[in-house]
């Protein structure tokens, strides 16, 4: 990913989250809470006359309409797979953890949210210019943004000397992240963070019948990835990842696809769906 500039993509995804969360066909999806923070980071971001203009249903409809030429359903899929992470992290917490590790955060607020709501420490990694929009709403909080290069073979001990504590229960977040890098790094980081007391929530995205990892029914997706500088270069079928998993120090606990979270969070919705991304919630074995 290009790293002098912020994620584009990370910019597409908040806004097409304040785009539903302003929808009331969707009243209740996201909370007004987590759509305050979302605006709000987007304002500190430079995206402030886009999230404005999403207030008003002819702006929604516009963004909408262009983003389902693309991938049929996305917007929607973004607040949905919001909500399974952020339901799947409160009962982390619920069950004990006392940290939170935000890999790849981009512009979600979950983490500004939880130092807030829940008074656990949290440490967001990413590139400085995709954090630089929320140090300053984070000024007096107990997060921490790294700027670490996920590849990095030294990152367990980067986050320690920066407050992180291994011994501690630690929930991970990696949303619309392993996406983006390769097969060794993913492997990588999820053997260097098993451990018992700690959980994993995570995106993967399915394989192609070619083995290219992409959303079903996406026009142009790949080209306009390509374009940006963030193409996707990792995916995994559903039914491969409790071996992945095992092998890598985690167990299953929840694998919550396009019908999962139609059925737990909006069912008898009939919006179109975006097929070929889903959530993983895993327990250090």
């Amino acid at each position: 990913m290009r790293r002098n500039t912020p994620s584009r993509t990370a910019q597409v995804v908040a806004l097409g989250t304040l785009c539903v969360a302003y929808d009331p066909r969707y009243t209740g999806l996201v909370s007004r809470e987590s759509r305050d923070w979302f605006s709000r980071v987007l304002f500190a971001s430079g995206q402030g006359l886009a999230a404005f203009a999403l207030r008003f249903g002819m702006f929604r409809r516009a963004a909408e309409e262009r983003a389902d030429k693309v991938v049929p359903g996305i917007l929607l899929h973004y607040a949905l797979r919001k909500r399974a992470i952020a339901d799947a992290v409160g009962q982390a917490i619920e069950k004990g953890a006392r940290q939170m590790v935000v890999f790849g955060a981009g512009l979600d607020p979950i983490g500004l949210r939880t130092v807030e709501e829940r008074r656990i420490p949290v440490w967001e990694v990413d590139c400085s210019s995709t954090q630089e929009a929320k140090r300053s709403l984070a000024k007096g909080t107990a997060i921490r943004f790294l700027d670490i290069d996920l590849g990095d073979g030294c990152i367990v001990d980067k986050l320690a000397t920066r407050g992180w504590q291994p011994g501690e229960p630690t929930v991970f977040i990696a949303e619309g992240v392993f996406m983006y890098l390769p097969k060794e790094v993913v492997e990588r980081l999820l053997s260097a963070f098993a451990s018992p007391t700690n959980s994993f929530v995570f995106t993967l995205m399915e394989l192609s019948p070619e083995g290219v990892p992409n959303f079903r029914a996406a026009e142009g997706l790949t080209t306009w990835l390509e374009e940006v500088g963030e193409p996707f270069t990792f995916g995994l079928h559903p039914r491969d990842v409790p071996e992945c998993l095992e092998e890598h120090g985690w167990r299953i606990l929840d694998v919550v696809e396009a019908d999962d979270l139609r059925e737990r969070y909006l069912p008898g919705c009939i919006a179109p769906k975006a097929v070929g991304e889903y959530v993983v919630v895993a327990s250090g074995a």
